[in-house]
C-alpha cells in the first residue's frame, strides 16, 4: 500500500490524517495515560499525580552528556493518582525513578526524570500497557536564557507535542501533560508542585506501531541492540520520511536534532523513519524568525526527491499548518502573545514551502546516497 493514502481530506478538506507509515494504517488504542479528557478550551486535562520517592538522592546529581545509563541510580517510588482519574485508578503503583536528560540533566536544578515499571503493568493500573516514561520537569533553572518563566516554556514545549501529533500521528511520541506533585520521602526536600509533560517511550510507541526500533551509539549496550538496525548516517533513513520530518521541525523553528540527538527511529514499509522528540529549543512560541534561505533545502536528500512528491509534501503541511493554527488560537496553555508570533512564524514556512525551488526529478532517486 503505498504511504500517504492516510492523507485524507474529507468535507472542506479537513485535516484528518498525516503521513502514515504503510504497516499503520490503523493506530493501535490509546492507552489510559495518554487519553486525557477534553477541557472546554479542547486543552487536554492535566493528569493529576503524586510521586513519593527519596528525592534527596536523585537531585543534585548530573546525569547528562557522557553519564552511563545503566549506572544511573534509581530509587523506589510509588506514583498516587490525585484526581478525577483516581475514582476508577485507585491503585497505588510501584516503579523506579531515575534523573536523565543531555542538556537538562546536567543543567536543571530539578532534573527530568524516568520513571520505569517492571514489566508493562495490567489492568487495573493506570499505567497498563506502560514499560518507561520519560519526564520532561519544570527544571528549576532557566537553562535557555529565555524571557518566559519556566511554567510558560514547559507549557510551550507541551503544545508543540499536540502540533507533532497533528502532523504525524500514529508515528508519533504520544505525550500527556501533568500536575506533578513531588513529595520527598526522606524528609529533606519541601514538597515540589509543578507542570510536567509524561513522554511516551520507545519501547512503547513501537509496540504500540508493530514496529521494530532503530538504534544509534548511545543505545549500544542496551539488551535489544542489534547491530543491524544501527543508525549513523542520514542515507540510512528514507529521504521521503527524513524530508517529512525537516518540513516539520521548521514549521516549528527547530534545529537542535541530528542523527542520534533528539531522533528516535522506526522501521517500516515506506523505509527508515526518524521519530523526534525533545523540543525545547523550539523558537516557534519565542521569537519572530526571519526568512529562509531559497537555497536551504537543495541540498541532500531533498534532491533526491520528485517533484511530485514535494508538491504533496507541500499540500499537506499548508493544510496542517491550518490546523496547527486552530489549536493554538483555541489554547489556553499559551499567551496571545505567543500565539500571534506563533502564526506568523507557521505562515512563513508554509509560504516558504510553496515557494522553494523542486528537485527536477520525475521520480524519486533510490538508494538516495550523500556521495
Amino acid at each position: 500500500m503505498e504511504r500517504g493514502l492516510s492523507r485524507v481530506f474529507m468535507g472542506s478538506f479537513a485535516f484528518v490524517a498525516s503521513f502514515l507509515l504503510a504497516s499503520f494504517t490503523e493506530a493501535a488504542e490509546m492507552l489510559p495515560l495518554f487519553r486525557a479528557t477534553a477541557l472546554d478550551s479542547g486543552d487536554p486535562a492535566p493528569l493529576e499525580i503524586e510521586i513519593h520517592a527519596d528525592f534527596s538522592q536523585i537531585l543534585g546529581r548530573r546525569y547528562g552528556y557522557g553519564t552511563d545509563k545503566k549506572a544511573r541510580l534509581r530509587v523506589p517510588a510509588e506514583i498516587r493518582l490525585v484526581g478525577d482519574e483516581a475514582k476508577r485508578y485507585p491503585v497505588v503503583q510501584m516503579a523506579e525513578i531515575s534523573g536523565r536528560g543531555a542538556l537538562r540533566g546536567n543543567e536543571c536544578s530539578f532534573p527530568p526524570l524516568k520513571i520505569e515499571f517492571q514489566g508493562r503493568p495490567a489492568a487495573p493500573s493506570y499505567f497498563q500497557g506502560v514499560d518507561e516514561i520519560k519526564v520532561v520537569t519544570h527544571c528549576g533553572k532557566n537553562v535557555l536564557g529565555r524571557s518566559a518563566t519556566l511554567q510558560e516554556q514547559l507549557l510551550k514545549e507541551f503544545t508543540v507535542y499536540r502540533l507533532h501529533a497533528l502532523a504525524a500521528a500514529p508515528a508519533n511520541f504520544q505525550a500527556r501533560l501533568a500536575w506533578g506533585r513531588y513529595i520527598d520521602t526522606s524528609g529533606q526536600m519541601d514538597e515540589v508542585n509543578e507542570y510536567a509533560i509524561f513522554v511516551e517511550d520507545i519501547s512503547d510507541l513501537t509496540k504500540r506501531l508493530g514496529a521494530k526500533r532503530l538504534f544509534s551509539q548511545k543505545d549500544v549496550g542496551l539488551k535489544s541492540y542489534d547491530p543491524t538496525r544501527l543508525t549513523t548516517r542520514v542515507d540510512q533513513f528514507s529521504a521521503k520520511e527524513w524530508v517529512e520530518m525537516l518540513m516539520f521541525q521548521t514549521m516549528i523553528w527547530n534545529y537542535d536534532f541530528e542523527v542520534g540527538h533528539n531522533l528516535k527511529g522506526i522501521v517500516g514499509e515506506g523505509g527508515w523513519k526518524p521519530v523526534p522528540y525533545d523540543f525545547d529549543y523550539s523558537e516557534l512560541f519565542y521569537r519572530r524568525v526571519g526568512e529562509i534561505p531559497t537555497n536551504t533545502w537543495m541540498a541532500f536528500p531533498y534532491r533526491c526527491l520528485s517533484k511530485a512528491q514535494v508538491d504533496e509534501m507541500v499540500s499537506f503541511y499548508k493544510q496542517a499548518g491550518q490546523e496547527m493554527t486552530k489549536l493554538i488560537r483555541a489554547t489556553k496553555y499559551i499567551s496571545y502573545e505567543s500565539k500571534q508570533i506563533a502564526i506568523a512564524n507557521i505562515e512563513s514556512a508554509t509560504k516558504y514551502f510553496e515557494q522553494m525551488p523542486r528537485p527536477h526529478n520525475d521520480e524519486e532517486v533510490s538508494p538516495c546516497s550523500e556521495r
